[in-house]
Protein backbone atom coordinates (compact mmCIF):
# COMPACT_ATOMS: atom_id res chain seq x y z
CA UNK A 1 0.00 0.00 0.00
CA UNK A 2 1.18 3.45 -0.49
CA UNK A 3 2.11 5.65 2.02
CA UNK A 4 1.38 9.33 2.46
CA UNK A 5 3.67 11.95 2.27
CA UNK A 6 3.98 14.01 5.93
CA UNK A 7 4.41 17.67 4.67
CA UNK A 8 2.46 19.72 7.36
CA UNK A 9 0.97 22.43 5.39
CA UNK A 10 -1.03 25.47 6.20
CA UNK A 11 -4.14 24.85 3.75
CA UNK A 12 -6.24 27.26 5.65
CA UNK A 13 -4.55 30.28 4.90
CA UNK A 14 -3.60 32.25 1.98
CA UNK A 15 -4.62 33.28 -1.29
CA UNK A 16 -7.72 30.68 -2.68
CA UNK A 17 -10.61 31.60 -5.06
CA UNK A 18 -13.07 30.30 -2.56
CA UNK A 19 -16.09 32.90 -2.01
CA UNK A 20 -15.62 35.54 0.03
CA UNK A 21 -16.80 34.16 2.84
CA UNK A 22 -13.80 32.21 3.38
CA UNK A 23 -15.68 29.09 4.05
CA UNK A 24 -13.49 25.72 3.91
CA UNK A 25 -14.94 22.58 4.61
CA UNK A 26 -13.00 18.68 4.11
CA UNK A 27 -14.12 16.54 1.35
CA UNK A 28 -13.62 13.27 2.39
CA UNK A 29 -13.52 10.00 -0.25
CA UNK A 30 -12.97 6.31 1.40
CA UNK A 31 -12.56 3.52 -0.56
CA UNK A 32 -13.75 -0.16 0.20
CA UNK A 33 -9.68 -0.75 1.90
CA UNK A 34 -10.61 2.16 4.18
CA UNK A 35 -7.69 4.39 2.28
CA UNK A 36 -9.12 7.81 2.92
CA UNK A 37 -8.40 11.11 0.49
CA UNK A 38 -9.43 14.82 1.70
CA UNK A 39 -9.71 17.99 -0.28
CA UNK A 40 -10.78 21.48 1.07
CA UNK A 41 -13.71 23.06 -0.89
CA UNK A 42 -16.20 25.81 -1.12
CA UNK A 43 -19.09 23.96 0.55
CA UNK A 44 -21.54 25.59 -1.34
CA UNK A 45 -20.04 25.18 -4.57
CA UNK A 46 -19.26 21.96 -4.21
CA UNK A 47 -22.73 20.64 -3.03
CA UNK A 48 -24.19 22.80 -5.99
CA UNK A 49 -21.80 21.16 -8.35
CA UNK A 50 -22.91 17.18 -6.75
CA UNK A 51 -26.32 17.86 -7.06
CA UNK A 52 -25.88 18.98 -10.61
CA UNK A 53 -26.85 22.78 -10.16
CA UNK A 54 -23.58 24.10 -11.44
CA UNK A 55 -20.73 22.96 -14.00
CA UNK A 56 -17.28 22.29 -12.88
CA UNK A 57 -15.47 24.86 -11.89
CA UNK A 58 -12.27 24.08 -10.41
CA UNK A 59 -11.22 27.20 -9.79
CA UNK A 60 -14.56 28.12 -7.62
CA UNK A 61 -14.82 24.42 -6.05
CA UNK A 62 -12.06 23.55 -4.93
CA UNK A 63 -9.61 25.67 -1.91
CA UNK A 64 -6.32 24.36 -2.69
CA UNK A 65 -5.51 22.21 -5.41
CA UNK A 66 -3.90 19.17 -3.01
CA UNK A 67 -4.65 15.83 -2.54
CA UNK A 68 -4.59 15.20 1.51
CA UNK A 69 -4.21 12.12 3.41
CA UNK A 70 -5.05 14.10 6.37
CA UNK A 71 -6.12 17.58 5.68
CA UNK A 72 -6.16 19.09 9.53
CA UNK A 73 -3.00 17.66 10.22
CA UNK A 74 -1.48 19.15 6.69
CA UNK A 75 -0.31 15.73 5.41
CA UNK A 76 -0.81 15.83 1.36
CA UNK A 77 -1.32 12.38 0.03
CA UNK A 78 1.60 11.19 -2.34
CA UNK A 79 0.74 10.88 -6.05
CA UNK A 80 1.27 6.99 -5.51
CA UNK A 81 -1.43 6.67 -3.31
CA UNK A 82 -4.00 9.39 -4.68
CA UNK A 83 -3.06 7.56 -8.28
CA UNK A 84 -3.32 3.84 -6.59
CA UNK A 85 -7.02 4.85 -4.61
CA UNK A 86 -8.84 6.49 -7.65
CA UNK A 87 -7.07 4.89 -10.83
CA UNK A 88 -6.40 8.43 -12.31
CA UNK A 89 -3.04 10.00 -12.90
CA UNK A 90 -3.76 13.89 -13.59
CA UNK A 91 -4.56 15.64 -10.70
CA UNK A 92 -7.07 17.96 -11.51
CA UNK A 93 -9.30 14.87 -12.75
CA UNK A 94 -8.31 13.41 -9.56
CA UNK A 95 -9.66 16.21 -7.80
CA UNK A 96 -13.06 16.21 -9.58
CA UNK A 97 -13.57 12.60 -8.61
CA UNK A 98 -13.25 13.41 -5.12
CA UNK A 99 -15.85 16.41 -5.17
CA UNK A 100 -18.31 14.13 -6.83
CA UNK A 101 -18.09 10.95 -4.90
CA UNK A 102 -16.62 12.73 -1.77
CA UNK A 103 -18.44 13.68 1.49
CA UNK A 104 -18.49 16.84 2.33
CA UNK A 105 -18.09 17.74 5.73
CA UNK A 106 -20.75 20.26 6.94
CA UNK A 107 -20.93 22.43 10.35
CA UNK A 108 -24.49 22.19 12.09
CA UNK A 109 -25.01 25.99 10.19
CA UNK A 110 -24.57 24.45 7.29
CA UNK A 111 -26.93 21.64 7.43
CA UNK A 112 -29.79 24.40 8.83
CA UNK A 113 -28.59 26.23 5.61
CA UNK A 114 -29.32 23.30 3.09
CA UNK A 115 -32.66 22.46 4.56
CA UNK A 116 -33.64 26.13 4.81
CA UNK A 117 -33.21 26.68 1.57
CA UNK A 118 -34.06 22.80 0.99
CA UNK A 119 -37.70 23.68 2.28
CA UNK A 120 -37.98 27.17 -0.30
CA UNK A 121 -37.27 24.72 -2.80
CA UNK A 122 -40.33 22.16 -1.78
CA UNK A 123 -42.65 25.01 -1.32
CA UNK A 124 -41.82 26.84 -4.45
CA UNK A 125 -43.09 23.07 -6.04
CA UNK A 126 -46.01 22.62 -4.27
CA UNK A 127 -47.28 26.75 -5.18
CA UNK A 128 -46.57 25.87 -9.37
CA UNK A 129 -47.24 22.06 -9.25
CA UNK A 130 -43.98 21.87 -10.32
CA UNK A 131 -43.80 23.58 -13.46
CA UNK A 132 -40.66 25.26 -13.21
Amino acid sequence: MAQATSKPHDHFSGSSKVDSSGEVRVCRFQNKEKQKLEILVNPHAAIAFQNGKSEWDLSAIVAREEIYSDAHKGEIASKALWSGVLGEENKKNAIRILVEKGEIHLTAEDRKELHKNDGKQTKRLNEDGGRR
